[in-house]
């Protein structure tokens, strides 16, 4: 059930914490959403390093975004991210004894797909059906209807580190924040990123963030694998700033600015001294090329046979993106199609919708900055889960108006 008028959906990453809220006004009209980042502390390579620094940033998030935006923040969807995610196919069979397949059965063998696993496998995030199989019969998507003595199911199984969850509940609780929901953030970021067809096509999508790379590859639509490289923007910049005896700062700015793209830039950047030099391109080129053939090398290494099936190739988001050149470097390297992509959503950070069904206008639908890519998946999939949670007939309103902003994403995407 809703509790509030309000959903927060919250991404800790490497290099900042964000906040996207989504107001419900008194009618279940308009939607309201807006943003809120500040710079992140206690985090290295997309988990909690420090639980008093990791604390003490969220907890200045909070305090600004109850200022600015007026409302009480206590409830928040997040995301889980770092090395320890993995995913599993689940497989479970159920008997029917004959009588149709509806919703109790078809939720019967989903959860067997997670009670299968074993006792030693981690917290579920996500248990999404990929196929069902009526007796010996051909795999369908829905089963519902059909008659049968067994009912098989196929589910892709997204778990965390019990241990790690507990502690960023812990995080959030410090902050008087209850956690809502958890969701992977290589499937939250998905989600908004890809377009339909993409992922029925196959497609790798890959979320380059401060500490890590994040993907997820999709075949006829479903997810198949996921990954996490140790390997993010934060990374490429220390390289730089080691390799060029630089700040970090006139790093970050390099990366940017320079990239990969081929091109000799003519301007003049400090060194550690202070002392003014000329911007050895060729040489920053270099580094910056290292560590990301590197990256794309652990990609194709960690999806193995799961790469062919990108049949759409590779679609990059996240702060990452912002290197020059990246898109090109890629094509060669993969020798495939590859993109960068926003997340899309239906209104701006600041901008209120006069109603609903003007969210399906072309004039309103706006882009949400490729850094900001997890946020708006997690914001999304939280929507999802309220509607899945409004079940009384005096709440259709509420339903109705949430289904709505689900609609204006996967119009977009």
């Amino acid at each position: 059930m809703v509790h509030s008028n309000n959903i927060f959906a919250l991404d800790l990453g490497t290099t900042k914490f964000c906040l996207l809220w989504l107001a419900l006004d008194s009618n279940k009209t308009t939607p309201v959403i807006r943003r809120l980042s500040v710079p992140s502390c206690g985090m290295k390579r997309g988990m909690v390093s420090d639980i008093f620094a990791a604390t003490e940033a969220l907890q200045g998030l909070v305090d600004r975004a109850e200022e600015e935006f007026g409302v009480d923040v206590r409830s928040v969807y997040t995301g889980i991210a770092g090395s320890h995610l993995k995913s599993t196919i689940g497989r479970a069979k159920i008997d029917l004894g004959g009588h149709r397949v509806n919703e109790e059965f078809r939720s019967q063998v989903i959860g067997l797909c997670v009670a299968n696993r074993g006792p030693q496998s981690g917290e579920v995030l996500h248990n999404i059906p990929l196929s069902f199989q009526i007796d010996s019969r051909e795999t369908v998507e829905n089963p519902d209807g059909f008659a049968g003595d067994t009912l098989s199911a196929e589910t892709f199984i997204i778990e965390a580190d019990r241990n790690y969850v507990k502690d960023v509940i812990k995080l959030c609780n410090n902050s008087g924040l209850q956690v809502a929901g958890l969701y992977a953030e290589p499937y939250a970021s998905a989600i908004v990123t890809v377009p339909v067809i993409y992922r029925e096509n196959g497609v790798l999508i890959a979320d380059i963030g401060g500490g890590t790379t994040d993907g997820i590859i999709f075949r006829h639509g479903k997810p198949v694998k996921l990954f996490t490289i140790n390997i993010g923007g934060k990374l490429l910049t220390a390289d730089l700033a080691q390799g060029l005896r630089v700040s970090e700062t006139t790093a970050e700015s390099i990366k940017c600015l320079v990239g990969l793209s081929g091109k000799d830039v003519d301007q003049n950047i400090p060194d550690l001294d202070g002392n003014m030099m000329p911007l050895p391109s060729a040489r920053a080129q270099k580094i910056l090329a290292a560590r990301t053939k590197e990256l794309f090398e652990l990609i194709k290494q960690d999806t193995g046979v799961f790469y062919s099936l990108a049949k759409s190739g590779v679609i990059f988001t996240g702060g990452g993106c912002a290197m020059v050149g990246i898109v090109s470097f890629a094509r060669a390297f993969f020798q495939s199609a590859v993109k960068t992509a926003e997340a899309e959503i239906p209104a701006s950070a600041l901008k209120v919708l006069d109603s609903a069904d003007q969210a399906s206008r072309p004039e309103e639908r706006v882009r949400m900055a490729s850094p900001y890519a997890t946020a708006c998946g997690i914001l999304y999939l939280a929507v999802a889960q309220e509607i899945q949670s409004l079940k009384r007939p005096g709440l259709f309103q509420s339903r109705k108006y949430l289904k709505a902003i689900v609609n204006w994403i996967k119009e977009l995407t």
